[in-house]
């Protein structure tokens, strides 16, 4: 009996250390896009505290190039050396991208997406691209 809960406990481990190397796996591969989104939530953020009255009454979306023009946002590019743009380097991937911001109750949900040449975020709509500030209902897919 004790044999059994041997194996089972093995099985277990191999199984969480396999699920574990996955997620370091992928955040290695991903990693600095997701540091991209983060930027580009934080500048929305930021953004709409100092436009409150921008906020949507329901859901909107500001795109990345808005974020730019209004120096909230520097350009969404990866660097060979994961430095600024002010050093030398050259970039790895372009990027752009928008932010859904969605009124639920009192509180506003920012949800980033990009697009890059090596990289999409899962659930991007060229729609949200096209213009800013779209009020539009945004269904449960965002």
């Amino acid at each position: 009996m004790k044999a059994i809960y041997v194996i089972w406990f093995i099985i277990a481990f191999i199984l969480v250390g396999m699920l574990t190397l996955y997620g370091f796996l992928l955040q290695s591969k991903y990693g600095e896009y997701y540091a991209l989104e983060k930027k580009l939530t934080t500048a929305a953020e930021k953004y709409y505290e100092q436009y409150p009255n921008y906020l949507p009454a329901k859901s909107a979306s500001i795109v990345s190039e808005k974020l730019i023009e209004s120096n909230f946002l520097k350009p969404l590019q990866l660097w060979e050396n994961l430095s600024e743009i002010n050093e030398v380097g050259s970039y790895v991937d372009q990027c752009s991208g928008y932010v859904l911001v969605l009124k639920s109750g009192f509180k506003y949900q920012y949800k980033p997406y990009i697009k890059c040449e090596k990289y999409i975020t899962k659930k991007y709509n060229d729609k949200y691209e096209e213009n800013t500030l779209i009020p539009e209902v945004c269904s449960e897919d965002c």
